[in-house]
């Protein structure tokens, strides 16, 4: 599914199946805005963003994937 919103575009995969967690919602909604907006602001124009869902066991798996060209190892301690 692509989501003509902004430029890039952005793709969201996931699997075939319902999934529901228990969170704080405005917690979990801040993390992924501040992942995609990133994603976003770091990626050449015109490359997708893509996220991906997925069930490990009892754990989903939430990955926002760029084209960017990534983090600084000397910054990536500060990263959670």
């Amino acid at each position: 599914m692509y989501i003509p919103i902004v430029d890039p575009p952005i793709k969201v995969e996931s699997i075939n199946q319902v999934i529901e967690v228990e969170t704080d919602f405005n917690r979990l909604k801040q993390i992924l805005l501040n992942l995609i907006n990133n994603a976003v602001k770091y990626s050449p124009t015109d490359t997708p963003i893509l996220i991906n869902l997925d069930l490990q066991g009892e754990e989903v798996i939430i990955e926002v994937c760029d084209q960017g060209y990534g983090i600084p190892s000397q910054h990536q301690a500060r990263i959670f």
